[in-house]
């Protein structure tokens, strides 16, 4: 059963609304949905660290799903959440957050409204619009260290992490985009914050050449992204990239200044 209840009392915000937890997938995730003053709701689940000290700050790790996960059960979504990022959540050297939003069916993480043309709409998307306002609130709510919040997603999660951290440039500590689209007219607003870009060579999907492309854009600009290209894998590049022993190390290094 769904239930709606408001927590005014956190600085007069409208903000989360609680279901129970199914159990079925990742059950240490807590089941929530996000209502905002206009009454628009987004599902969400969100992992504490495992031995969590309320009286420490921590980084939090926003990912966002690809779109076989799509849809309203706030469920799917967890199965694509990497092993890595639970590993981090549980372990002392890496205790974080883990949020991760599910997207509609009638929604995208980043739309691209020109089409073929790969620009983004000069508005966030639906989603994308209130995962900024619970990243928002959650900050203000939580021990959250609001220098080391990251970024990360696959595919259509990829194109939202690109898309995300030009909307809030001075927000997110690091990105980690596997195998998406970026508008690279937008390079500008993503060269300052740290990027580790992830593409399989043979990505019948969304071909190789968009991660190449925004590389080259965003050194062009002053950039200086990581790109890692694997040779001869398809539009799964995200099992790689996430089995990477260099790149936790490196998402929980990134500080904002």
């Amino acid at each position: 059963m769904k239930s709606i209840f408001f927590i005014l009392i956190f600085l007069g915000l409208a903000g989360i609304s609680s279901a129970q937890t199914s159990g079925s997938i990742q059950p240490d995730f807590r089941k929530e949905v996000f209502t905002n003053k206009s009454m628009e709701n987004l599902p969400y689940r969100l992992l504490y660290p495992k031995k969590y000290n309320s009286k420490k700050k921590y980084p939090l790790v926003l990912f966002l799903h690809g779109a076989g996960s799509q849809g309203d059960d706030n469920e799917s979504q967890l199965e694509e959440v990497p092993q890595m990022l639970l590993d981090a959540a549980s372990s002392d050297k890496y205790a974080c957050f883990v949020l991760a939003p599910q997207c509609p069916k009638d929604d995208v993480w980043a739309w691209f409204p020109k089409y073929p043309l790969w620009l983004t709409a000069k508005e966030p998307s639906r989603s994308t619009r209130l995962t900024l306002e619970l990243l928002d609130l959650l900050a203000a709510n939580l021990k959250i260290d609001r220098h080391r919040i990251d970024v990360t997603g696959l595919s259509l999660g990829g194109e939202g992490t690109f898309d995300i951290i030009t909307r809030r440039p001075k927000f997110f500590a690091a990105a980690v985009p596997v195998c998406g689209i970026a508008d690279t007219s937008r390079a500008e607003e993503m060269k300052n914050t740290p990027i580790w870009i992830f593409h399989g060579d043979n990505d019948h999907i969304n071909p190789v050449d968009y991660s190449r492309d925004i590389v080259k854009v965003l050194k062009k600009h002053g950039g200086s992204p990581i790109y890692t290209e694997y040779k001869g894998v398809r539009h799964d590049s995200w099992i790689k990239a996430y089995q990477e022993p260099d790149l936790l190390n490196w998402m929980f290094s990134q500080r904002l200044k």
